[in-house]
């Protein structure tokens, strides 16, 4: 995530004591980690700032503090929800120690504290989602407290928490922050047109997520426009906005709509003639119950065609005959896929020869 509101000098990190050079090389070989390094070169200098930090420095120490927070966001950008945790609850109290329990600057250590503990207790109970509604209330305290319920800041803040409950939390009952961060980019800061397109996106994310594909419709068919509204930046984002589209609608059954968002992401999209297909919509791949009571497993190879609707069509298994349960099963997620097609002179046309291949392991 984007620092919402802290600035860390980099001049307090290196100023006084024996060892500023060491610590000031290690900070430059994370800055340039962020600039062009990749997540685990990025995960790995965060590491060395804060060993060296957690080793020569007191917990009262701003570089300390600051290496805890970036060493934990990088573990959330490596997804290891329970190892951040654990780092970010520290840096919580280093960040109190240092600016009180009621000051703003807590606001970034709380939130990534959210992220982790909605990640870390995801899958163990029902703490995940309840834990980090009370992280993110506190947060949001503070910036109500400190800037108002209507500035922008408090904004970004409900937006984050929005971001963690549809995201991460996969939490049902996420409805009222996203409804808030909805509210607060349409009504109050609708100038800002990013933050108003992730409001709306997930909004209509959220409400997908529970099976309110109707009610979602407008929210991503709004997201949809606000990307399209500027067509220098809007690529990426209406390609999301489209692809949803082709899952809220193969969800409630409209396959005309479906293949005319699937055909609008194929037109604005290379296709990728050496890869295998990547769907748009993919069901569940099912594990056939005959053999999985059996401990079979297999490894199965189907050729297809994407056709100019982007569904598959013509499948044909190597090595697997027809009528076996894998390949069953595996012509089944390919019927039920919904792929982009290939366009040629401006027409969806069919492409032939589609290679993909399933693994059906017991051990998975």
């Amino acid at each position: 995530m984007h620092r919402l509101v802290i600035v860390l000098f980099t001049m307090a990190m290196f100023s006084g004591g024996a060892y500023a050079t060491e610590l000031k090389e290690l900070y430059a070989a994370y800055q340039q980690a962020l600039e062009s390094g990749g997540r685990s070169e990025i995960l790995d200098s965060a590491k060395k700032v804060y060993v060296y930090t957690r080793d020569n420095h007191p917990e009262t120490s701003k570089s300390r503090a600051a290496s805890a927070l970036n060493y934990g966001e990088a573990l959330l950008l490596d997804w290891q929800y329970s190892a951040a945790h654990d780092v970010l609850v520290d840096a919580v109290g280093f960040f109190e120690d240092i600016y009180g329990e009621e000051a703003l600057e807590l606001v970034d250590p709380l939130i990534l504290y959210a992220q982790a503990y909605a990640g870390a207790y995801k899958y163990r109970d029902s703490r995940g989602s309840r834990g980090y509604r009370k992280i993110v209330k506190r947060a949001q305290k503070l910036v109500k407290t400190h800037r108002g319920k209507e500035s922008y800041l408090y904004g970004k803040v409900t937006l984050e928490a929005a971001r963690i409950g549809v995201d991460i939390a996969e939490d049902f009952r996420a409805t009222r922050i996203a409804k808030e961060a909805y509210r607060i980019f349409t009504e109050v800061h609708s100038d800002q047109v990013f933050d108003r397109y992730l409001a709306t996106f997930y909004m209509g994310k959220h409400l997908m997520a529970i099976d309110s594909n109707k009610k979602a419709e407008p929210y991503i068919l709004e997201a949809l426009d606000i990307a399209t509204s500027d067509q220098e930046k809007s690529n990426r984002f209406e390609l999301t906005a489209r692809a949803f589209l082709v899952e809220l609608y193969e969800k409630i059954g409209d396959q005309a709509r479906s293949t005319e968002q699937c055909q609008l992401i194929g037109k604005k999209s290379p296709f990728d003639m050496d890869g295998e297909p990547k769907p748009i919509f993919k069901p569940v791949l099912k594990y056939p119950e005959s053999m999985l009571r059996v401990g079979k497993s297999a490894r199965v190879v189907a050729n297809f065609t994407v056709d100019a609707n982007g569904f598959a069509t013509d499948i044909k298994f190597r090595d697997e005959p027809e009528t076996s349960p894998f390949a069953q099963e595996a012509r089944t997620y390919l019927e039920k896929s919904r792929y982009a097609p290939r366009f040629e002179d401006g027409v969806a046309v069919d492409t032939p020869d589609r290679k993909m291949t399933f693994g059906f392991s017991i051990a998975e």
